[in-house]
């Protein structure tokens, strides 16, 4: 899969809008680079996911999204795919979509091969005798950080979550249960008991303090990224997915503790939080100014059940909603698909 469209001499991250007409000024050049390995993995999940879904109404359309989704994998299984956590959720979740559309033996073994390489970066030893926190993942071999993403979201606990769902018998179960029970109990809940409102945190950091002087062990963490990087936003998207694996952990492990926090993660989003603020749009109360730019034309319009970015924090890692600003109130697109996600979740129940 490559990425299409934006003008790279005036909008270098496609963020515009066209007219789709040839010959027009906005027309714009098409980016070739292919996007990242989750990128691809997710790409191919889709792709079998239609192809399964299209199967009997629409047979071309199956074929064709099946054929796009084994011509991805087969590049993946060629390049540097499935090296860090969040790569080797991703390409486990492709597997099995692949595994269910042409029930065929060997996608089950690459995604046992790939829950391997993520167990491997798993820390199991706990990290402080104050605070019994262990589970969380290194970003890859020899990474000195653990894994953070805010918007591609907690892939590694849903693919291994599902990968269990799947496959409750294979040989390595026991193991893949035992890293889902250490992630949710020993990390996600155990660091969202340190603060008053049971959210779980952005990650963890090695090295200096990010900021907020928040320790456990030699390692450092916080609830929201960092306002003093170039690029930061609030954190939806990273309550919404690890609520996600929570639901699909809390079936799995019968644990209603895991349930209950799933919904804590969307309670902030709609409002249970110290502003009060719903960053949902027509969804509970209090939404903060919707951010508004002029690279759109014409303007974004306000969208019922659109999620914004999300309350973000400040340097000393608390709290902070700015209204209007787009690190945390833009619409984007992870926010409402994970948001989305979790609604449905927390609806199927345990």
């Amino acid at each position: 899969m490559h990425n299409c469209g934006g003008d790279i001499f005036a909008h270098g991250d496609n963020n515009r809008w066209t007219d789709n007409k040839i010959g027009t000024e906005d027309d714009r050049l098409i980016q070739t680079k292919p996007v990242s390995p989750i990128g691809q993995y997710n790409f191919i999940a889709a792709e079998a996911m239609a192809a399964r879904l299209t199967r009997e109404g629409d047979p071309d359309y199956s074929k064709k999204s099946l054929d796009a989704a084994l011509r991805c994998f087969a590049w993946c299984q060629t390049g540097n795919a499935g090296k860090n956590a969040g790569e080797l959720g991703s390409a486990i979740e492709a597997c099995l979509e692949l595994d269910k559309t042409l029930g065929e033996a060997k996608y089950r073994k690459h995604a046992v091969e790939y829950a391997k390489r993520l167990l491997s970066l798993q820390i199991t030893q706990q990290i402080d005798d104050r605070l019994p926190v262990r589970g969380f993942f290194m970003t890859s071999t020899g990474s000195p950080q653990p894994y953070r993403d805010i918007f591609h979201g907690c892939l590694h606990l849903i693919g291994l979550c599902d990968l269990l769902a799947s496959f409750p018998d294979d040989a390595d179960a026991p193991l893949w249960r035992s890293a889902i029970q250490m992630y949710c109990q020993d990390y996600l809940l155990a660091i969202s008991e340190q603060n008053s409102f049971g959210i779980v945190p952005f990650g963890f950091y090695g090295g200096e303090d990010p900021g907020g002087n928040r320790r456990v062990g030699n390692y450092w963490y916080r609830f929201f990224m960092e306002p003093n990087r170039s690029w930061w936003v609030g954190i939806n998207s990273n309550l919404a997915s690890a609520g996600v694996g929570l639901i699909k952990a809390a079936r799995i492990l019968k644990e209603p503790r895991l349930a209950a926090l799933a919904q804590r993660q969307l309670d902030w989003i709609l409002g249970v939080n110290p502003f009060d603020a719903s960053t949902v749009e027509s969804v509970g109360y209090n939404q903060p100014k919707q951010f508004v730019t002029s690279e759109f034309r014409p303007a974004t319009p306000h969208i019922p059940g659109a999620v914004m970015n999300g309350i973000g924090g400040t340097t000393d890692d608390q709290p902070d909603l700015k209204p209007g600003a787009w690190q945390t109130c833009e619409y984007w697109t992870p926010m409402v698909c994970y948001t989305m996600w979790l609604m449905a979740e927390i609806q199927r129940g345990m």
